[in-house]
């Protein structure tokens, strides 16, 4: 089960789960961990992370976090097409196994 621990000043979750989760949209669970995270390091007594109304903090994080998909896709496609090998191997979800992984470690 996903959850924000105070104690071990960290985010418990399957990313991966949240990623293919049917139940939201994709890593809905992780932004929202990570606003009781911020709101615990920044002191914050109310919850920082659902004080604007058009969850403009959810969708910042949601654009960044493409965005850095985007760029590791990018990075990835370069580096097996330097070795010769067709790009297109490279896939989003590719990406997010990688990232998934090195979150694990």
């Amino acid at each position: 089960m996903a959850h924000y621990s105070p104690s071990e000043r960290g985010i418990r979750l399957d990313i991966e789960e949240d990623r293919l989760n049917i139940n939201h949209v994709p890593y809905k669970t992780t932004f929202h961990e990570s606003g009781h995270f911020i709101d615990k390091e920044k002191g914050k007594i109310n919850n920082f992370s659902v004080e604007y109304g058009d969850e403009i903090f959810e969708k910042t994080l949601r654009q960044e976090a493409n965005d850095y998909l985007d760029k590791m896709l990018e990075e990835m496609r370069k580096a097996v097409s330097i070795k010769g090998i067709s790009p297109e191997i490279i896939t989003r979800d590719k990406v997010y196994s990688v990232l998934s992984e090195r979150l694990k470690a």
